[in-house]
């Protein structure tokens, strides 16, 4: 299992993103030898450079790339660009609820985190 992600620029530099996975993921049971980490990436696009390498460097062929629905799609044509054959996983759907309220389309905070979100730093 690889996990993928440094630190970035609007953070503390000592929080890398990696180490935070692999320890969720030893929490859950999956043993610190079994993770791999990549943690000198920034943006989706170096994520899909530095892993490429690791797998490149192991002989392996092919992923799972697990991240959030949202970012799925960008995430996929980033790491197939960089020459890795993923195959997606996606994780976290959103779901709105139905009937669509039409108070959800006026401005507030909620909103401009999920368009932060949606609009990520194109960093691909």
């Amino acid at each position: 299992m690889i996990v993928s992600g440094g630190s970035v620029p609007w953070r503390e530099r000592e929080r890398v993103e990696a180490h935070a996975m692999r320890e969720f993921l030893v929490d859950l049971g999956v043993p610190a030898s079994a993770v791999l980490l990549e943690t000198d990436s920034a943006t989706t696009r170096g994520n899909a450079v530095y892993t490429a390498q690791l797998l490149e460097d192991r002989g392996l062929e092919r992923v799972l790339l697990v991240t959030s629905a949202l970012h799925m799609e960008r995430a996929l044509a980033t790491f197939r660009a960089a020459g890795v054959e993923a195959w997606p996983a996606p994780t976290d759907f959103e779901v709105e609820p139905l009937p669509p309220d039409l108070l959800r389309w006026l401005p507030d905070a909620q909103a401009l985190a999920d368009s932060t979100r949606a609009l990520k730093s194109p960093g691909v």
